[in-house]
């Protein structure tokens, strides 16, 4: 049985709501990933969701503006 626990929020305050970009080091050079992952103040790490259409399936209603989306990531 597979289960997915997605979170929409405005990104304007993501450090106020605990979650900071990881980012990867390369060629000396601090870069995001894509899609972005994010950590959690409790160690949970979340990826950014690129495609809004399950959420527009459930609510049928598109996602706001200035709004995107994680989910819970391995």
């Amino acid at each position: 049985m597979e289960y997915t626990f997605e979170i929409y929020f405005d990104f304007v305050n993501t450090a106020k709501l605990g979650f900071v970009e990881e980012k990867v080091s390369w060629g000396g050079e601090e870069l995001s990933q894509d899609p972005i992952v994010f950590l959690s103040d409790n160690g949970l790490r979340f990826e950014e969701i690129t495609d809004s259409g399950l959420f527009l399936q459930v609510t049928k209603e598109p996602l706001p503006k200035g709004y995107r989306g994680i989910y819970l990531r391995d």
